[in-house]
């Protein structure tokens, strides 16, 4: 399900219901992993949370990405910590997946990835601030 012209308070909503549920993965608009951990620190660090953890589809959505193992968060773009958090909360399989403000997926891998973790979820919920672009690109 996508939600257009999401608000403050839609969001307020959604992380009162979902964000602290353990089936559901939920990536805020202002959710990111700690700055000086390295992307394999953090891959080490939320597998060990996730009893569900599928290791082999987050490497590979690692590698599409080009989020190598030796990045340090502080470092990259907003909009590839995003798909950083986006990938581990994938990877954890989710019985719900909430990503908010998917607009700020604005670059091709980042936008690939929003588009595989979102067909891959049984359930989803994707909300943007506007209209959704007619060629469908989030």
């Amino acid at each position: 399900m996508a939600l257009i012209d999401a608000s403050d308070a839609t969001h307020a909503r959604l992380r009162e219901r979902y964000a602290e549920r353990r089936d559901v993965g939920y990536a805020g608009f202002d959710y990111r992993v700690y700055g000086r951990m390295r992307v394999a620190d953090a891959v080490r660090f939320y597998g060990a949370l996730h009893e569900r953890w599928d290791g082999a589809q987050l490497a590979g959505d690692l590698q599409a990405c080009g989020l190598g193992p030796g990045l340090e968060v502080r470092r990259m773009k907003t909009v590839y910590q995003r798909t950083l958090v986006l990938a581990l909360i994938s990877a954890a399989r989710p019985a719900l997946l909430v990503v908010e403000r998917a607009d700020q997926f604005d670059v091709p891998p980042a936008a690939e990835l929003l588009e595989r973790a979102v067909r891959r979820a049984a359930e989803a919920v994707v909300t943007y601030p506007g209209a959704v672009p007619l060629d469908g690109a989030p």
